[in-house]
């Protein structure tokens, strides 16, 4: 059995800069993470308060370092109309840039600091079983073993490792959506684009749909579109000829 003071379930950002705090302050912390590291995950375009966690976490030297593309504000469109937000145009202390970042590259940078740090973390590994008790938390990993913790943090994202095993999931009463997406070699010549902004487009006819362009420093791109089935998926399109289909519609 293995006795720590917290167990982290989930290895992305989240759960290494957890991991690293709560390291820093004294607590023996082990993490465990279902995927092998680097793995292929969206939810690239960083906002700047980001970086006050990285910073806390003790990451933010390795992450400046890296060569991330710098991220300065966001952009939107929609027919004619652009608007930009800039992100150093405020009122309050604290970061005013990030990073547009590949997932893959990022969340590996972070855990492998947060091990250099002294965190404990198993990859490959997966919560299995969780058994609330008085005294502590018992959970039972997917290799077989016993973690005695006396808290359990779930950062496990989409995943909502905690939520599905105590039965607290609650049906969204939200329109369900569809995100179609990929990575490509961007190619961009228009010497007015920005690549420091994210950019956002809004569907001409339906305002319930968007795409997104997020550059990378690689000259490579994620971009993606959002919306429910019946606006954005075509009849007999797999997904990717659905993305292209959209885009080609109606290009950012």
């Amino acid at each position: 059995m293995k006795e720590v003071d917290v167990l982290v379930v989930g290895a992305g950002p989240s759960g290494s800069i957890c991991s690293a705090i709560l390291n820093k302050n004294g607590f023996k912390v082990y993490c465990v993470e279902k995927e092998h590291f680097p793995r292929f995950v969206i939810g690239e375009s960083l906002l700047p308060n980001c970086m006050n966690y990285i910073q806390e976490a003790g990451f933010l030297e390795a992450v400046n370092s890296y060569g991330f593309q710098y991220k300065n504000g966001a952009a939107f469109s929609w027919n004619d109309e652009y608007r930009y937000f800039d992100f150093c145009d405020k009122t309050t202390p604290g970061h005013g840039t990030t990073f547009q970042v590949v997932r893959g590259e990022f969340d590996k940078i972070l855990i492998d600091e947060a091990i250099k740090q002294g965190v404990l973390v198993d990859f490959g590994i997966e919560a299995k079983d969780i058994e609330f008790k008085p005294e502590c938390v018992l959970t039972t990993l997917s290799n077989g073993e016993l973690v005695r913790s006396k808290y359990i943090v779930d950062a496990s994202g989409y995943s909502r490792v905690l939520p599905s095993m105590l039965g607290l999931e609650v049906k969204s009463h939200l329109s369900p959506k569809k995100a179609y997406f990929t990575h490509i070699a961007d190619k961009i010549s228009e010497p007015l684009y920005d690549r420091n902004k994210i950019l956002i487009t809004t569907y001409p006819e339906y305002r319930n749909v968007w795409f997104w362009l997020i550059p990378f420093s690689n000259g490579r791109c994620s971009i993606g579109v959002v919306g429910e089935d019946e606006y954005i998926k075509s009849e007999g399109l797999n997904e990717l000829e659905t993305l292209k289909n959209m885009f080609i519609r109606h290009p950012c």
